[in-house]
């Protein structure tokens, strides 16, 4: 809508797909904006008049919206800034019918025109809108066209076997659309020298090895020479397949809620992986030996690690006395609402699939820091508020300490983290069932006569023997175990197989990792 009956304001649009020459002086966009505030000037008896601000989009394509010059534009014709848009063509607008027809309806709901300077057409009216839509329908049809000739060109250029470009491989060097043998470099990819597993891959897969190109399913003879044997590559990619359905047919992937946001410190990722054994998936993760293999990896069971850092942070955030400190001064609807969503997002934590968990932690820009001897998460303060919509909190960056205990794997010193909060996890009813079993052993064995004990195979005294052990375990730690409060770690397995369980409780309670009540 216009200011005033006087006044139309203009905006003027200008666009280049390259950056090309865009460092000049005087260049395309500054032609363009000349051609558009010309044609302004000439329509001053009607009021027409150029707005200073510059919406100039060098270097991005017509064929798509996201630019940022025309997002503001049009967020200014909403905000009913603007009265006509002037371009110098249609073509710097837009190419493609479709964003032609929103940007259309942007101003119409705006009460807003469009003028191009060198296309004499006015969109007020339905001849005007018909003769656009021509217009844009050649545009699209010639990008559309001419995006076909490039692939078309492409796809014979590779069936005569030249190189179109891309990323070089190594052993090879570009020239004249031929790649030719850097020797030095094709007796590295003939084996011998260590590669990282993506760099690796790659190679092992690629068919310019063997003096092919590939586009898209088809697979043509190049004009370069081969630096792998075919006979080689065949059986690699057997071992490659018989790999790929060995790990994808034995069970399903297993998602990561804290994938990128662990380092040790030596500052290595710390990566999630797994192994088996006995057809059992282990997931664990540890430190990537690729960045720094002098010092050796840490590896903490993944489902310890994931509970204990998700438990730590709710954990904070349930915490009313630090929620006071933070909303101190502040009013009392702004208190209010902190709570309550610091308390939702906790929960959401704690309780969220792995895949709704992991987007939270990524908005709180969690980062977790773990050595041989402690653990740490941190996120931003700044972060939470954003996500919050609340209030202003501090820019600073919350560290909280993950609770770890002591613990021993054998002879070894191991870091056993222990989930915040809860101190506890449901009841374990193997852990249960180990116990009943251990007393009914013991009950078993003291009912035996000296003629019983002599008939009795040994493999089964032996047996009852080890499973009565556990019957002599600490009654706290029985206690815990029947009420679910044990240490997460506790398993039945791990009771088990615990060889060397002490006599004294106090031993048990520091092999067990759990502390005197």
């Amino acid at each position: 809508m216009a200011s005033d009956a006087m006044t139309m304001r203009c905006a003027v649009y200008t666009r280049r797909s390259t950056e090309k020459g865009l460092d000049k002086a005087f260049n395309s966009l500054d032609a363009q904006r000349e051609a558009c505030e010309a044609y302004i000037l000439s329509q001053q008896h009607g009021g027409w008049k150029a707005l200073p601000d510059l919406y100039d989009d060098g270097g991005f394509s017509g064929g798509s919206m996201e630019r940022p010059a025309l997002c503001q534009l049009l967020d200014d014709v909403k905000a009913g800034k603007i009265d006509v848009v002037i371009v110098y063509k249609i073509d710097p607008l837009t190419r493609a019918l479709a964003d032609f027809a929103k940007i259309i309806d942007v101003l119409d709901l705006a009460e807003a025109s469009f003028v191009s300077v060198t296309q004499a057409f006015s969109t007020t009216t339905s001849m005007g809108r018909l003769t656009l839509n021509v217009l844009l329908s050649f545009a699209q049809f010639e990008r559309e066209v001419g995006a076909e000739r490039i692939r078309d060109k492409i796809a014979a250029s590779k069936a005569k076997g030249m190189w179109m470009g891309g990323g070089v491989p190594l052993g090879y060097d570009p020239q004249d659309r031929k790649l030719l043998i850097v020797p030095n470099e094709a007796a590295t990819v003939r084996g011998g020298v260590p590669f990282k597993r993506g760099a690796l891959a790659y190679m092992l897969s690629n068919r310019i090895y063997i003096g092919e190109v590939v586009h898209k399913d088809n697979i043509y003879p190049g004009e370069h020479d081969a630096i792998v044997s075919r006979k080689v590559f065949e059986t690699v990619q057997a071992k490659l397949a018989d790999r790929t359905a060995s790990a994808g047919g034995t069970g399903r992937k297993r998602d990561s809620p804290l994938a990128g946001m662990i380092r040790d410190d030596h500052g290595r990722p710390i990566s999630p992986c797994h192994t088996r054994n006995h057809g059992r998936r282990y997931s664990y993760y540890a430190s990537s030996m690729n960045d720094d293999a002098s010092s050796p990896a840490l590896r903490l069971p993944a489902g310890e690690l994931e509970l204990s850092a998700r438990n730590t942070v709710a954990e904070w955030l349930r915490n009313g006395n630090r929620m006071r400190e933070l909303a101190a001064e502040r009013c009392a609807e702004d208190v209010e609402r902190l709570f309550k969503y610091c308390s939702g997002l906790a929960t959401r934590i704690i309780s969220a699939s792995i895949a709704e968990a992991r987007t939270v932690l990524e908005q709180l820009a969690l980062q977790v820091l773990v050595t041989s001897k402690v653990a740490g998460a941190a996120f931003e303060l700044a972060e939470l508020a954003s996500i919050a919509g609340l209030v202003e909190l501090p820019e600073e960056r919350v560290s909280i300490a993950i609770p770890t205990s002591p613990s021993y794997y054998g002879h070894a010193r191991r870091l056993r983290l222990e989930p915040a909060g809860s101190g506890s996890i449901s009841r374990d009813e193997h852990l249960v069932e180990l116990i009943a079993r251990a007393f009914a052993a013991r009950e078993q064995l003291l009912g035996l006569d000296r003629h019983q004990l002599e008939v009795l195979p040994i493999t089964k005294l032996r047996h009852l023997q080890r499973t009565a052990r556990v019957s002599y375990l600490d009654s706290a730690i029985i206690r815990g175990i029947l009420c679910g409060t044990q240490p997460s770690r506790l398993s039945a397995r791990s009771v088990w197989r615990m060889s060397d369980l002490p006599l004294d409780w106090a031993g048990q309670r520091q092999a067990l990792g759990i502390q005197a009540a």
